[in-house]
């Protein structure tokens, strides 16, 4: 786990094979290599039913690299196509308060 002070860059881009995720830290992560469940996160129960509501279970691949930090409180910069996730990754940090 990373420090809380750390700051974090992602940055997503379409590909012929998936979508490639590039920590400017850590360098490629690969593939849609982190992809995994929203179950998979430490979020309150409260916030399952709007997942669920949204049909969201699979994490996409900037969400998987970015949400894991920005939960433990990392500064996270995103770059990724519109329709990407971005916004619910940043969104569920704010809704659990």
């Amino acid at each position: 786990m990373r420090a809380a002070h750390e700051s974090r860059r992602y940055a997503s881009t379409p590909g012929a094979l998936g979508t490639a995720v590039f920590d400017t830290l850590d360098g490629w992560i690969g593939d849609d290599a982190r992809m995994t469940t929203f179950d998979s996160l430490a979020l309150p129960a409260e916030l399952r039913p709007g997942l669920d509501a949204l049909d969201l279970t699979t994490m996409t691949p900037i969400q998987s690299a970015a949400l894991p930090d920005i939960l433990a409180g990392a500064d996270v910069i995103a770059q990724a196509p519109t329709g990407s996730g971005k916004t619910v990754a940043f969104s569920l940090d704010l809704l659990r308060g």
